[in-house]
Formats: C-alpha cells, sequence, structure tokens
C-alpha cells in the first residue's frame, strides 16, 4: 500500500505554516510600521531620539536580522526546526512587550530579542515545511508556497492596517505594541499546536526531525513505513528473498514491503538544482524592489491616489495569483503523484517580469496610467509565479537534515538582496538605469530556465536505490 500523501502530519503543515505566518506578519509589520515613529516622537510618547539616531538604530537592528537568520538556520540545524519555530515566536512577543513597555533602557534588549525570534522562526518554519512535505510530494510542497505567499502577502496587509490603529496621548502608541504582543503569543500558541500534532503524527520520531532508525537498527521504524506491519528483521531478509525468488507467499510480503518502502532516495544533484533555482530568483528580487521605486515615482506625477491605487491593485492581484496557484496545483496534487514540471512556469514568471519592467520604462514622463497599471499587473504576476514555484522547488532539493541552512539561505538572499537594489534605486534617474539593467537579465533567465527546464528537474530526480 503505497502512501497517499494526506497523512495528518502533511496536512498539519500544509495548513499550519501558512497559518503561522500569517499571523507573524501581521504582527511584525504592526510592530514595524511604528517602531521608527516612536523611537523619534516625543519623550513621553515615545522615547524622544533625535531623527538621525533613530533612523541609523532603526537600519541597525534591520540588518542585524540576516545574522539572527543565520544563526537561527544553525540553531534549528543542530537541534531540528521544531523547538526554534515556538521558542521564534515567544522571544518576538517578549521584546514587543518590552519595547512597548520598558522605556529607553530596554530599546537594545527588546530589538534584539525581536531580531533573535526572527531568525529563529523564519528558517525553522521553511524547514519544517521542506521535512514535513518531502520528496515525492512535490506538487503539494509547490502548493503549500503559494498558500504561503497568499499567508505573507494578507498578513502584511493587515499589519500595515493595523499601524493606524494609533491614539493620541501618551498611550500614542500602545494599542499597536498590545496587539502586535498580542499576535505574537497567538503564533506561540498556534506553532506549540502544530510542533505536538508533528511530534504525535509525523514519521519523524523526534521534535528534531531526525528521521526514525530502520528497523532492525535500533527497533524503530523506516520513515514512510506503516506502524502496525514493520519492516522484517535482518535475520529474516535471506528468507524472504528465498521466498521472492521462489514465487512462494514471502515473496508477496515482501513485494507489499517494498511497494510501501518509504519516500524516494535523495535527489542525485538537489543541492545543485536548488542552488540554480535560488540564482534564478535572484533577477527578478532585484528587478522587483527597483520597479517599485521608479513605479511610485512615476506615479508621484499622476493625478489623485495614484500610487495607492496601484499598491492596492498589486496586492490584489498577488493574492488572487497566489491562491489560484494554491487551488491549481492542490488539483494536481490530488489527481497525480508524477511531479508536475513546474519550473516552465517559473520560466513563465520571470518573463511576465522582462515584460512588466520593460512597459515601465516605456511608459514616458509624465507616465501614463494605463502603461503603468498593465507594467504592475505583468510584473505582480510574475513575481507572485516565480517566487512560489521557485520556494517549492528549493525546499525539494537539499537533504532534509540539511533544510533548516538551506532555508536560511533562502531567507538571507531574500534580505540582502532589497539594501542593494534600493541602494541602487535612490533617485529618479539611478533607479531607471539599474532597472533597465535589470530588463534583459529577467529576459535571459527566463529564456535559460525554460530552456533548462528539463534538465534541472532531472536534478531533482532521486538517485537509483
Amino acid at each position: 500500500m503505497k502512501d497517499s500523501g494526506w497523512t495528518v502530519a502533511r496536512i498539519a503543515a500544509f495548513v499550519g505554516i501558512p497559518l503561522l505566518w500569517l499571523v507573524e506578519r501581521a504582527s511584525y509589520y504592526a510592530m514595524r510600521g511604528v517602531v521608527r515613529l516612536y523611537l523619534s516622537d516625543a519623550p513621553g510618547v515615545g522615547l524622544g531620539l533625535p531623527r538621525a539616531e533613530a533612523a541609523s538604530v532603526y537600519g541597525t537592528w534591520t540588518l542585524s536580522m540576516a545574522g539572527f537568520v543565520l544563526l537561527g538556520g544553525l540553531v534549528a540545524f543542530a537541534m531540528g526546526p521544531r523547538i526554534p519555530l515556538v521558542a521564534g515566536f515567544g522571544l518576538s512577543a517578549a521584546g514587543v512587550a518590552l519595547l512597548g513597555n520598558g522605556g529607553a533602557g530596554a530599546l537594545w534588549p527588546a530589538l534584539l530579542l525581536v531580531a533573535a525570534g526572527q531568525g529563529l522562526l523564519r528558517p525553522s518554519s521553511y524547514a519544517v515545511l521542506a521535512q514535513e512535505i518531502g520528496r515525492g510530494f512535490d506538487n503539494l510542497r509547490v502548493a503549500a508556497c503559494f498558500a504561503l505567499y497568499v499567508a505573507i502577502d494578507i498578513g502584511a496587509f493587515v499589519g500595515g492596517m493595523t499601524t493606524g490603529l494609533r491614539s493620541t496621548g501618551p498611550a500614542k502608541y500602545q494599542t499597536v505594541f498590545s496587539l502586535s504582543t498580542l499576535g505574537f503569543v497567538g503564533g506561540l500558541a498556534l506553532s506549540a499546536t502544530l510542533v505536538l500534532i508533528l511530534a504525535k503524527h509525523s514519521p519523524r520520531t523526534s521534535p528534531g526531525g531526525a528521521a526514525a532508525p530502520q528497523a532492525g537498527v535500533g527497533g524503530g521504524r523506516r520513515e514512510g513505513a506503516q506502524a502496525d506491519l514493520p519492516l522484517p528483521q535482518t535475520g529474516d531478509m535471506s528468507r524472504l528473498n528465498e521466498a521472492l525468488l521462489r514465487g512462494g507467499p514471502g515473496g508477496e510480503a515482501l513485494a507489499r514491503l517494498a511497494d510501501r518502502d518509504g519516500p524516494p532516495a535523495e535527489p542525485r544533484n538537489g543541492a545543485l538544482a536548488a542552488a540554480l533555482v535560488l540564482l534564478a530568483v535572484l533577477p527578478c528580487l532585484f528587478a522587483g524592489t527597483a520597479f517599485d521605486t521608479v513605479m511610485f515615482d512615476a506615479t508621484d506625477k499622476l493625478p489623485g491616489s495614484a500610487a495607492t491605487t496601484l499598491f492596492n491593485l498589486g496586492t490584489g492581484i498577488d493574492i488572487s495569483a497566489a491562491l489560484l496557484g494554491t487551488i491549481l496545483m492542490l488539483v494536481i496534487a490530488l489527481t497525480s503523484r508524477r511531479t508536475a514540471p513546474v519550473l516552465y512556469g517559473a520560466a513563465g514568471g520571470l518573463l511576465l517580469m522582462f515584460v512588466g519592467c520593460a512597459l515601465l520604462l516605456a511608459a514616458g514622463d509624465p507616465a501614463s496610467l494605463i502603461v503603468v497599471t498593465a507594467a504592475v499587473v505583468f510584473v505582480r504576476l510574475g513575481d507572485v509565479t516565480l517566487v512560489s514555484i521557485a520556494l517549492g522547488r528549493f525546499l525539494g532539493g537539499p537533504r532534509a537534515r540539511m533544510a533548516p541552512l538551506w532555508a536560511a539561505g533562502w531567507h538571507l538572499a531574500m534580505m540582502l538582496v532589497l539594501p542593494v537594489s534600493s541602494a541602487s534605486a535612490l533617485t529618479g534617474a539611478a533607479g531607471r538605469t539599474f532597472l533597465g539593467a535589470m530588463v534583459p537579465v529577467c529576459l535571459i533567465a527566463g529564456v535559460l530556465v525554460a530552456v533548462l527546464a528539463p534538465r534541472l528537474e532531472r536534478l531533482f530526480a532521486p538517485a537509483e536505490r
């Protein structure tokens, strides 16, 4: 009897990880949206720091998260991702609570607690997803990454809206800090519940995610085997093999066991394939951040609230496209165990980015609202498609044990690209120049991924047993 894929552990990871990210993003962006204002607001309301010092503190804190993500990946690698996931929400909740109530003396301890919590929960959550929806369930994992995109966008939107709940007077920021703290506490409870479910139902025997020992080597059972039918002990193998050769009843039993022999073997070159997929995503990230800067610069010259309208349009496209991708990949996962050739979709995402960025550059000055709107549609569709598919395939490449380190690498790439591209797009002219350089890069990357997609998929394919 083959593993159907729809185990309690996989369903819990599929639903639980996106839900955790929705709560985390809403809580994080609510807090982050008021931190800089809180630092520089008048004493008694905020901390009264000079604007330059407040900007320096905020920038240092933001950049420090890259180091904490790397450290969090190492911690999750050493002890498994489940406990660090729960601890990350706990540290984030404590940090926000301290920030809102501790005053100037508690500023850095509070900010570092939040950064440490983010550093733990980000790679750990992706590692849990990679380990619980592992090889052999690629379609389901890509569907989960589309769902993750939906959750992140909804959470970020809710968090941004929450910053508008600032009151007046001495408690101006306390409502936002309190809601953020409650959100992280809710994430703590949800993550603990998820870990308990996985501890009970996942074939991985420990919160650390280490695979169970094989039968006959420590008395455990192989990952993917059924609990009520353990693998035969080493001493029985020769008799079963002989029975199989003779076509006896024992041969049928061995055939049934072989049919359930757990997940596919490790990919031939999974780490190389994952690295190449991440490399293909980088042009999209550089182009996307430069696109936003140039787009808002162009809409400043348009009448009315064009910038706000286009921002809301982009968010709506993100959520709708990612939801559609989730449904499509779920249907594929339900109807076929064969891995869908989704890397062609990733190539399409890069080409959509190329078209959108080229349209924005051709929009003229002053820009045409119709052309800018079309550019936003193409870029948002391209970003959703590429990032969701790439993440789903990326997480299926490395060995399960290495998933926390690779997840940390993904987050570091996402975090470090932003300041590089933003620094290159500080002014309109520089932004357009940088975006212009990214247009042919997106085109070349898209064509290369489309041409090399079959070879990349072969790199992800499991090695022969």
